[in-house]
This record gives C-alpha cells, structure tokens and sequence, in this order.
C-alpha cells in the first residue's frame, strides 16, 4: 500500500518539481540579461517583480481551496465538481481582474510614495509595473486551469506548457530588450512584456488542452463562488501570516546582526530554497491525494500518506543539501562575489542547511490539515505559536543574548511544535471523518 501511495505521489508530483526546476533556471538567465541592462533595469524589477508575485501568491492559494473539495467529489459527482470548476474560474477571473485595475491606475502613487522613486526611475518602473500587472490575471486564470489539470493528475500537461513557455520568455526577451529597444534604459519595459506574453502564451495553452473540460461548463451552474471565497479567507490569512508578518519580523531580527551576517545569511537562504523547490508540489500532490482518500474512506491510506510525503521530500532535500555543501565555493560564489560575505556564507551553510530541515515537517502537516478542511484551525495555531516564538526572540534581543544560532534553533523550534500540533489534530479528524 506504502509503494502505491509513493508512486501515486511522484507521478503527480515529479512533473512539477521538473517544471518548477526549469523555471527556476529561465528566471536566472533572465536576471543576467536585467543585470547587464543598468541599474535602474535592475531596481525597477526587483520593487515590481517581488510585489507582483508576492500578491500572486496571496490570491493564487485560494485556488487551493478549489483542490482541496473538488478533488473529493471528482468521481462522485462529476456536475458538482464542473460547478467547482466553473466557479474558481470566474472567481479568480474577478478577483485578478480587479488586482490589474488598481495597479494599472494606482502603481505610480505606490512608487513615488512608499519607494520614493521619482524622474527617470520612477517613469520606467510606472511602465514595467503597468505592462507585468497583467500577469496578475493571466496567473489567477491559470491557476484555475492548472488547479483542474492537478486534480485529473495532468501534471505531465503542466510540464510540457511551462517547458514551451519558459522556451517562449527566453525568446521573446531577448528579442526585445536587444532588438526593439536597442539594450537601452527602456529595455526593461521589453522584459516586462516578454513575461506578461509569456503568460497569455501559457494561459492559451491551457485553455486549448482543456477545450472539452470547458465546453462543458456553457450548461452548468457556478453556485460555488461564495463558498470557495469564504474558505479561501483562512488560507489568504495563512499565506499572509507566514509570508508577511512573521517572515518580515524574523527578517528585521536578522538584519540587526550586521551587513555581512545577514547577507551571508541571505545567500545560504537561497540555497535553501534550491534544496526545498520539491516540497510545495509534494504538498499539493498531498492535497489532492487527501482528497481522493477521504471519498475512499480510507483510514489507512490518510494516516500513512503524510510520512510518506515527508520522506521524499526530506530525502531530496538531503541529497540537494548534501551536493551544495560539498560543492560551497562555487555555489555560494554564484550568488555573491564579495569575499567576505563568501566566507561567512561558507561558516554558516551547515547550520542554516541544518536548520531548515525542519520546515518539510510544519509544511507537509499544514497542507494535510488545510486538506481536511480545518484551514481555520491551521491559521488559529500558526499565529499562536509564531506569536510565542517571536515573543521569545524579542525578549533575547533585549537581553543582548540574540545570534544566528539561536534565531535559526528558535525557528526550527517553531516548526516542530506546529508540526506536532497539526499532525494531531489532522489525526484526530481522520478519526472522526472515518467513523
């Protein structure tokens, strides 16, 4: 049985750690040719870029509330869960219309404003901003499609779509930023607009694989809108908690320990995030897959399926980490050529690799209790506990007895308690869905 739900997981979820690698490399090619732009090219698409997909973020896990239920009723009720369908379609359409609207009219008050951008800078960043607003709808759409494809396990049609369009960006950008606008100031407007074609691409890429699934939604109702909305709430919360508050108040911890610590930091960070790119798409498999056992009622099946996300994902993880570490110099050395930031990176790889070993655990139980439908529980115990643990380092700050080592354990620490947290109440609940 433990063999079956391993390879359930990796068919599901190995074409998406792919894609998801791939993106990963079209996105560093493409920070080469911004980086050789100018520095303005440079300040511009990092202020726009990280708030746009940080918004996407955001509004884009609502679209896991869609996983999450229809993926129970798939096979039982095929007209209810083209209800689902149709509805996260039109409710992600009015949702990333409305995001395009606000930061097509309203970007340059935000630049001029909080980033105190103004002539040159400011006209430039206005452009890209207005032209990558689109990608805001064109992602939501796609999550709905994607979202569909994830629940038929079509993730092999989401590989070949993101290979095509990162093929497609590539392209397109340099075509642009060397060809219409001539490697000048302006060239980051090109790059803009080879990313938000490149979504457009994708989108119809997806609306042509999934034509049939769509011709059968001109006769079905869309009564679901206002559900997913409202169980889309604690997962926006979730996201926000985690990504903003928490993450920014820990951030600002770290920045406090000096300039060069906490670039060291940053750069080991994304190495971290190179060993971790694995774990979210196991976690939407592990969404799915509750999903599916729980219309089995299949008691075993949902007990078993958390450890054994879990083992996969910390197994790649170790075997990435592992490959990093030994290779250091040069991994460390592609992100920074600063010699003393390199050295510090190189003292504290271990430890920050160590550290975050413990983030598969609260992920994996987190995605399981989201699964569940006791997204309202996650959130409640995630702000409790985050709230305690960052109590703690406060308190060690104002004592003076505040360093990296302790701010990453204290971390981990954070992670286990909700792991352990989590994993009981997802048991708990198994438990009464069975009986």
């Amino acid at each position: 049985m433990n063999k079956n739900i391993a390879k359930e997981l990796n068919h599901f979820s190995l074409p998406l750690v792919a894609n998801n690698f791939f993106s990963i490399l079209i996105s560093s090619l493409l920070a080469a040719i911004i980086g050789r732009i100018s520095i303005n090219a440079i300040a511009a698409t990092e202020v726009v870029n990280t708030f746009i997909y940080s918004l996407i973020g955001i509004l884009g896990v609502g679209s896991l509330s869609f996983n999450i239920y229809s993926s129970r009723i798939r096979l039982s009720d095929p007209e209810m869960f083209k209800n689902f369908f149709k509805s996260i379609i039109q409710l992600n359409l009015m949702i990333g219309g409305l995001s395009t609207v606000i930061i097509v009219f309203f970007s340059h008050y935000f630049l001029e404003i909080l980033y105190g951008f103004q002539n040159d800078v400011l006209k430039i960043t206005v452009i890209y901003a207005q032209v990558s607003a689109f990608q805001v709808l064109f992602n939501m759409l796609i999550f709905s499609l994607s979202n569909q494809m994830k629940v038929k396990k079509q993730t092999k049609n989401i590989l070949m779509i993101g290979i095509m369009g990162s093929m497609f960006q590539i392209v397109s950008s340099i075509f642009l930023v060397y060809f219409v606008f001539d490697n000048n100031e302006y060239s980051v407007v090109g790059i803009g607009l080879a990313n938000t074609c490149t979504q457009f691409f994708e989108m119809c890429c997806y609306l042509f694989i999934l034509r049939e699934d769509l011709k059968d939604l001109y006769s079905t109702e869309s009564s679901q809108k206002l559900f997913l909305l409202k169980k889309s709430m604690p997962l926006f919360a979730q996201e926000i908690l985690e990504g903003s508050i928490f993450n920014v108040g820990v951030t600002a911890l770290l920045a406090r320990l000096g300039i060069v610590s906490f670039s060291a930091y940053s750069v080991c960070r994304r190495l971290v995030d190179l060993c971790l790119t694995p774990m979210f798409m196991y976690c939407n498999g592990v969404v799915v897959l509750t999903g599916e056992y729980m219309a089995e009622k299949n008691k075993n099946k949902l007990l078993n399926l958390p450890f054994i996300a879990l083992t996969i994902i910390l197994i790649i993880y170790l075997i990435i980490a592992a490959i990093l570490y030994i290779i250091r110099p040069l991994s460390i050395a592609f992100f920074t050529n600063k010699p003393e930031i390199i050295e510090r990176a190189s003292s504290i790889l271990l430890l920050v690799l160590f550290t975050s070993i413990a983030q598969p655990f609260f992920e994996v139980a987190k995605f399981n209790l989201q699964a569940v439908g006791k997204e309202k529980i996650a959130l409640v115990i995630t702000g409790v506990v985050n709230l305690l643990i960052f109590g703690v380092l406060i308190y060690l700050k104002q004592s003076s007895e505040l360093n990296l080592k302790t701010i990453l354990l204290l971390l981990s620490c954070n992670y286990l308690v909700l792991y352990l947290i989590f994993t009981l109440f997802y048991r708990l609940e198994i438990n009464k869905i069975i009986h």
